[in-house]
């Protein structure tokens, strides 16, 4: 049976900045903190801006400040659908809510919840436009 670290895999960290750790190294991370912050970069990457993989993302930089109307968001959410589910250890895509607040519109929050290889659903919220997640 496949550990979560060779599901998950390990990348090189990009919470803030890269990080060095105490060795010199690039600071990393693995498991499901992993699987995130690749969601993310998929999230906020705009298709086309990567010349060997022209088709990834989501590209949520382009809706920043457009009016969250239903359309906006089915757009959104298919495009979510799409990119969560090439990633390979996403196995399905089981909801997208996209949420904004009146007084701060361009600030969104966006939950999906996937069932992941090896263990099932998980829930990831992201907040893409305040630097976190």
């Amino acid at each position: 049976m496949a550990t979560q670290t060779e599901i998950f895999l390990t990348d090189i960290a990009f919470d803030d900045d890269l990080k060095a750790t105490a060795s010199g190294n690039l600071d990393v991370v693995s498991g499901i903190r992993n699987l995130q912050g690749a969601l993310l970069r998929r999230l906020i990457t705009t298709p086309g801006s990567l010349a060997h993989r022209p088709n990834y993302g989501v590209g949520l930089l382009n809706f920043q400040g457009a009016a969250m109307t239903i359309n906006t968001q089915r757009q959104i959410s298919l495009k979510i659908v799409d990119q969560f589910q090439q990633d390979p250890r996403v196995d399905v895509v089981t909801s997208v809510i996209i949420e904004t607040q009146d007084l701060e519109p361009d600030k969104i929050t966006i939950t999906v919840k996937c069932k992941i290889v090896g263990i099932g659903e998980q829930e990831f919220v992201f907040t893409p436009f305040d630097g976190t997640v």
